[in-house]
């Protein structure tokens, strides 16, 4: 049979080749050829196929007489499988299917393989039925050009590898000048339609429009499909750890088509090749794994391969340090700085709001570059919202201090006045200095009750009350000699009811403080010469019969005029105590918030740092 077949290959036509009687027949098919209406009975048969010869036995031949010629022995180097090779279909100077006249070997196998009227690339490459297609598939990753958050789509160069055996196209090198491998265009040959499944690029073609290179065909029928090319996919964003994130990106390559049933896909990758990538100044891979999937489908009965890659990445953190922590920090800092500022500059609540105006634009810097998601809040969203939560606190905190530095004359609550200016104050380290309980002028006089502070006030106060009513040019001159000259050696009754005994001012004390506009006309101090002293005693004379009258008039005066003035200066002090003890009470306060927005700033930054992740080292990144 060997003999039979070697002889038709020299012929170089037939279709069909069976041994009868030892005898070769060859047989040229016309439509459709079938070994079992051939004439051969219980002889030997086998098709020929020109592009590589596959013997076929018939069902009535037995396995031992089969088994002879089925199996072709394989040679060690890249011929075709079978053993025996096709003779060339177009022979040199002739046309070939193409309608050109090869000049070189090349062309002819390429007339031979691919211009073949019996090669079709839309028939799968299985003689049989049943046969699988199997399709090896690798990736190797060369650098990661983007991955937007917002829009959740991650951006590769990538390097794939596809290979496959085609037996339809298998040549034997000898008969083409030692050609064991050509490169053609993909669209010559048949395509496992390979796409990314979760394709995010404009135009869902999966990628296959990408591979622009040629396909390499060795003589055993292995067709190997290398392609550089740059991949757009969906990556659903985990944000919930952001800027500490990490991210788990996937590129599922599978037949869109073909079931298992027909092609089956492979790989001998338990990682993605490395060793050609760029590193990315934002994300760092940790790890690449590969992984065979056979999934089922809503839309099939038979499941589908694919293989998945997953791109395991972190972020690195340094950018956003740098660019939102620190800024934001320093910035909150200054509703510290706001607290040690006086309440009376009335800058604190301006202050106050553009630190939260600056938080605002700081958070929407950061939302920017987040996918519009709520599934998660991200822990730099947790910071910058507690952070402006402080802030809107620190507004109302200042509004309080204001509230109590600028009360008004109402008295404090005592409860309110013990907790805060004593309780609070000696726990912020305030020297307290005790006041008696009735406050007020008798202060001033160091006594404690009212009726001797109301007498020492009297006596204190006296010689001001008599400058008030000599420096009054409303008085006549007899009213304001018969006061200079007062001075009683006996205890005066007090008038309007007031009890106790005043002594009257002597000339020489009251000449002090009596100086005012009308002591040209009155000297007090001086002796008088002798010509106005008898002025003066003509004078007096003449005025001893009103004196009486005129004393009781002034000193009614003087004591109404001193009673004024002493519940006057008692409603100041009152007035002053009360105010400084509002103010004491918003200066304590204002420490205290001082104190407790030190630590709460504190406590943001030490959450935002211990909730990160614990950061991963890279297992196939060069270092």
């Amino acid at each position: 049979m060997r003999e039979c077949i070697e002889l038709a290959c020299k012929e170089g036509e037939g279709d069909l080749v069976y041994l009868l009687d030892d005898r070769c027949f060859l047989m040229k098919c016309v439509t459709t050829c079938d070994l079992l209406k051939a004439p051969h009975a219980e002889s030997a048969a086998a098709r020929l196929n020109w592009t590589g010869v596959q013997t076929l036995p018939p069902s009535n031949i037995d396995s031992t007489t089969a088994s002879t010629y089925s199996k072709p022995t394989e040679k060690p180097s890249e011929k075709p499988t079978s053993t025996y090779t096709p003779a060339p279909r177009v022979k040199p100077g002739e046309k070939g299917p193409d309608n050109k006249i090869a000049k070189s070997a090349e062309h002819r196998l390429l007339q031979d393989l691919i211009y073949s009227e019996s090669y079709n690339k839309e028939v799968r490459p299985a003689l049989h039925e049943k046969d699988v297609v199997k399709v090896s598939f690798s990736l190797s990753l060369v650098q990661i050009v983007d991955v937007d958050e917002k829009a959740e789509i991650l951006k590769v160069n990538v390097w794939t590898t596809q290979k496959w055996k085609d037996p339809f196209l298998q040549w034997d090198p000898d008969h083409y000048e030692g050609i064991s491998q050509i490169n053609v265009e993909p669209y010559l040959v048949w395509l496992p339609v390979i796409i990314l499944y979760n394709n995010a690029a404009k135009g869902f073609a999966g990628g296959l429009e990408k591979y622009k290179t040629k396909v390499v065909i060795r003589s055993n029928g292995t067709i190997t499909w290398f392609a550089a090319t740059q991949f757009t996919s969906s990556c659903k964003q985990n944000i919930r750890f952001f800027p500490y994130d990490e991210q788990f990106c996937y590129l599922k390559f599978g037949s869109w088509t073909y079931s298992t049933k027909f092609l089956d896909m492979t790989t001998s990758q338990t990682k993605a090749d490395m060793s050609s990538y760029i590193k990315n100044g934002e994300w760092e891979v940790i790890d690449v794994p590969v992984t065979e999937n056979k999934l089922y489908y809503v839309c099939c009965p038979d499941p589908y391969a694919d293989i998945t890659f997953t791109i395991h990445m972190k972020r690195k953190v340094l950018y956003y340090i740098f660019n939102l922590i620190v800024p934001t920090t320093i910035i909150v800092t200054f509703i510290l700085v706001g607290f040690c500022l006086p309440p009376i500059t009335g800058e604190r609540i301006t202050l106050n709001i553009t630190v939260l105006l600056t938080m605002t634009v700081f958070l929407n810097i950061a939302s920017n570059t987040l996918p519009s998601t709520s599934d998660a809040i991200p822990l730099l969203g947790d910071y910058y919202l507690i952070l402006m939560i402080l802030v809107c606190f620190a507004i109302l905190s200042t509004c309080i201090v204001l509230r109590y530095y600028y009360a008004g004359p109402t008295r404090m609550p005592e409860r309110l006045r013990i907790i805060i200016n004593e309780w609070i104050a000696s726990f912020l380290f305030f020297v307290i200095t005790r006041k008696p309980k009735g406050k007020g002028i008798n202060q001033w006089c160091g006594k404690r009750t009212e009726q001797a502070c109301y007498d020492c006030d009297e006596t204190n106060n006296l010689m001001a009350a008599q400058s008030y009513i000599v420096q009054n040019e409303n008085n006549t001159a007899e009213e304001r000699i018969a006061l200079i000259e007062i001075h009683p050696k006996n205890p005066v009754p007090r008038v309007n009811g007031i009890q106790g005994q005043h002594q009257r001012v002597p000339l020489g004390a009251a000449s002090s403080p009596m100086k005012s506009k009308s002591e040209p006309a009155i000297n007090l101090t001086s002796g008088p010469s002798g010509a106005s002293e008898k002025r003066i005693r003509r004078r007096k004379v003449s005025i001893v019969p009103k004196r009486s009258n005129a004393l009781n008039t002034v000193q009614n005066r003087v004591m109404d005029g001193l009673g004024v003035l002493t519940r006057r200066v008692k409603e100041d002090n009152e007035r002053g105590e009360i105010i400084e003890e509002w103010e004491f009470a918003a200066i304590v306060l204002d420490r205290l918030f001082f104190v407790l927005y030190s630590l709460t700033f504190v406590i943001p930054l030490l959450v935002f740092f211990w909730t990160a992740p614990t950061p991963k080292t890279s297992l196939v990144e060069p270092q």
